[in-house]
């Protein structure tokens, strides 16, 4: 805010144990009234945070995927989230949105003012990733999601049609019984690390 004047903080969530802290350097910068601290916000609110905001930052130590900010992509706003975090590596991989080292604020400061200087670049950055995640990240796509594991002599000895679906994944080494172009039900045990054998 020392660079521009013109923006306005929304601080979205719970008190984790740092509201007082942040509430006290609000005041001692003299900003209080260019930020607001709304608490926790669901449903309607928190997508009208996501769709009014210019950019959603998330930053944190620890987080093990990116709903907050892939729901501000899906709401067409641009991101920012940690780099070295499970959030980083999702919007990394999906080229989502832009990544900061934690604790950097320098870094920060210049990743949302090069985002507010070319605007139009980070929202085609944001709708392309958007459009990936509706046409390819849907769940009905899962559902058309079918696995199979052939042995050496190319004999199905694993099918599931809605693979990941019932949340049972498979371990690489489970007796399963071929019933599709196999010899009577013959029990396979699957071992990717070694061979595979008739049992």
């Amino acid at each position: 805010m020392k660079r521009r004047n013109d923006l306005f903080l929304v601080l979205v969530g719970p008190d984790d144990g740092h509201m007082k802290e942040c509430k006290d350097l609000v005041n001692n910068l003299g900003i209080n009234n260019q930020v607001l601290f709304t608490g926790f916000l669901g449903g309607e609110h928190k997508n009208s945070a996501l769709v009014d905001a210019e950019i959603v930052v998330q930053l944190s130590r620890f987080e093990q995927g990116a709903w907050a900010p892939l729901e501000g992509v899906l709401c067409k706003t641009p991101i920012i989230v940690t780099a070295d975090t499970g959030t980083g590596e999702d919007v990394k991989r999906l080229n989502a949105g832009y990544l900061v080292d934690f604790d950097n604020n320098e870094m920060l400061a210049q990743t949302i003012i090069d985002i507010l200087n070319d605007y139009e670049d980070a929202k085609k950055l944001t709708l392309t990733a958007r459009d990936f995640i509706i046409e390819n990240l849907n769940p009905t796509i899962y559902t058309k999601s079918t696995f199979t594991v052939y042995n050496r002599w190319g004999v199905i000895v694993y099918i599931s049609a809605d693979y990941g679906l019932n949340q049972e994944w498979w371990n690489g080494k489970t007796t399963h019984y071929c019933t599709t172009g196999c010899r009577s039900n013959i029990a396979i045990t699957i071992d990717l690390a070694t061979t595979w054998e008739v049992v």
